[in-house]
């Protein structure tokens, strides 16, 4: 059947070949592998599997398995029956009223009666009431009435007084909301069935039959409680107790005697330690009682309490005490002593840390040669350095004013964005306190990114990358050493 699984298997020999290799077809295409295609090959044992068949799976499939010394071929033929698309059964879990709906269709019409036999109608069972539904839920409100045979017999069913226009199709509420309530009369049995139930749907609901004689009534009172999104109850309230108690942490009531610890005594003490500066120094020892909860260790060099420093790394583990410092200094030369105390009383143990110092300046030469190599270096030094002192006690060159030999261009006429460039020469070049300076319109020229200034031997230059309006004026250059400026 359409939607269901297909399953085929084969076994093949030679079972250990590695170059077996197999092939499936279907009518003698190819079979394509899907998600819903899934073929297995394990020690001879070859399977294929169909998910979810669908009519277009029907054919024959051929199992081709090919290795080098030949192949071999094994068919089965698979049919798959479609399901219709339009699903006629009755989906209504009522077995009684298809019976009766049966027995409706296969009824034989009777002689409609005379009016002096009719009888008035009236309700044999009358419709229940229900206080307490829940929303989602569903409904069926029943009842029978007499005349069952009576084909002028009509039912009609109002909510709150108004009627409603059941039937197939039937709406509850605003009428207007799909398929939720279908009413039946079938030889005296009266059946109103709601499904989705909402609060809306509470009200007083009344079935009322009419034929030519008369008319009888049955009411009934629906009452549907709006049920919250969220459930918050338990599913199970009988079983909260029970879990409760699984769920209480059991307290056992141990009782354990308190240990006695003795006095604190070492086992070990701790050594002495002589070390070169730069060196690390390690100090240990043992104490008991070990597992005392109350012991307590402190250390102190030279009767002072140890300062806290990375260099110190303490550690006392189950009786196992250390001092561990790193790159001694000739003043951490002392006793350390370690002290234990707990509830009992207190012990000391002690030890010494000697730390050679170092010298800090070194004044032997470290030239290849000895004194002898040092004293043709610090010749060379004197014969170079007397060289520029004579140059130094030379009279010094005494320069003039400074002047232009070529000043700035008069004026410039720039667009925006344009570069400025303005250069001039001025003496003495060789100068070495000549010094310039800029000046827009009377003030110093800022220091800025836009502008470049330059003075090489002589040369003065100064550039602007691009020009705006606020950077019109008059633009001087004035050039000063120790006799005067221009």
């Amino acid at each position: 059947m359409e939607g269901q699984r297909a399953h085929y298997e084969c076994r093949v020999v030679p079972i250990g070949d590695a170059n077996m290799r197999f092939e499936w077809y279907c009518n003698g295409v190819e079979l394509k592998m899907g998600t819903r295609f899934t073929t297995r090959h394990d020690f001879g044992y070859v399977t294929l599997d169909i998910m979810h068949c669908v009519p277009e799976d029907s054919g024959v499939y051929m199992c081709k398995a090919i290795n080098k010394a030949g192949e071999a071929v094994s068919s089965v033929s698979t049919r798959v029956i479609a399901k219709g698309s339009i699903l006629g059964d009755a989906l209504h879990p009522g077995w009684e009223t298809i019976k009766l709906r049966e027995a409706q269709w296969n009824r034989v019409p009777e002689t409609p009666m005379s009016p002096e036999h009719q009888e008035p109608p009236m309700f044999t069972k009358h419709l229940e009431s229900h206080e307490r539904l829940q929303e989602g839920g569903n409904l069926l409100l029943e009842g029978q009435v007499q005349p069952a045979r009576d084909p002028n017999l009509s039912i009609e069913w109002f909510k709150n007084g108004v009627q409603l226009p059941t039937g197939t199709g039937g709406i509850v509420g605003s009428y207007n909301e799909g398929t939720r309530c279908r009413s039946t009369f079938d030889f005296g049995h009266v059946t109103l069935d709601i499904s989705g139930l909402r609060e809306s749907d509470s009200g007083i609901y009344t079935c009322k039959a009419v034929n030519r004689v008369g008319e009888a009534v049955s009411t009934c009172n629906i009452k549907v409680f709006d049920r919250h999104w969220l459930i918050g109850d338990s599913i199970h309230p009988d079983a909260m107790k029970k879990i409760g108690e699984l769920e209480t942490p059991k307290t056992e009531t141990v009782t354990t005697k308190e240990p006695v610890f003795e006095i604190p005594m070492f086992i070990s003490h701790l050594n002495d330690v002589e070390n070169t500066e730069g060196d690390n120094a390690h100090f240990e020892c043992r104490v008991e009682p070990s597992r005392d909860p109350t012991m307590k260790i402190d250390w102190s060099i030279n009767g002072k309490p140890l300062r806290a420093a990375t260099r110190y790394a303490a550690q006392y583990d189950f009786g196992f005490v250390s001092l561990d410092c790193t790159h001694c200094y000739a003043e951490d030369s002392g006793v350390y002593t370690c002290r234990a105390t707990n509830s009992k009383g207190s012990a000391s143990t002690s030890g010494t840390l000697k730390c050679i110092s170092k010298a800090n300046l070194y004044f032997d030469t470290q030239h290849p040669q000895g004194r002898a190599g040092l004293e043709k270096v610090e010749e060379a030094e004197r014969a170079y350095w007397a060289k520029y002192q004579k140059e130094a006690s030379e009279a010094e060159v005494s320069f003039a004013k400074p002047f232009f030999t070529r000043p700035l261009q008069p004026s410039f006429s720039l667009n925006e964005n344009q570069a400025l460039h303005m250069e001039a020469n001025v003496e003495p070049k060789q100068d070495p306190d000549l010094k310039i300076e800029w000046f827009l319109n009377g003030k110093v020229l800022e220091q800025a990114h836009r502008y470049k200034t330059t003075y090489d031997f002589g040369l003065v230059t100064l550039d602007l990358d691009d020009a705006y309006d606020r950077d019109q004026g008059i633009y001087t250059c004035r050039a000063f050493n120790k006799v005067g400026e221009v």
